[in-house]
């Protein structure tokens, strides 16, 4: 994964892997561009665990954050609790 450049915004997910992959399309159906490293999955008695994953999110232009601000607004409303933050933003 590359360095954020300035129409980057970095998010830090917490939670299950459809959580993660529910937020990743969300960014993408926003038409934004979506890096990070997929955590390898370990299962614990058939329950997938948590896991923790930065994002850097990015778009063409100064758009990247209010398209961001959108589909996490959005995501928020169809998945209560999901934990997604600002890199330097705590929980």
């Amino acid at each position: 994964m590359g360095m954020p450049d300035a129409s980057s915004v970095e998010l830090v997910y917490e939670g299950g892997p459809r959580g993660l992959a529910a937020l990743v399309q969300a960014l993408r159906d926003e038409g934004l561009e979506v890096s990070y490293e997929p955590p390898i999955e370990e299962r614990s008695g058939g329950m997938a665990q948590e896991v923790v994953v930065m994002l850097v999110v990015s778009a063409v232009g100064t758009v990247t954050k209010a398209l961001t601000a959108k589909a996490l607004e959005q995501l928020r409303a169809r998945w209560p609790g999901i934990k997604v933050r600002g890199k330097h933003e705590k929980l």
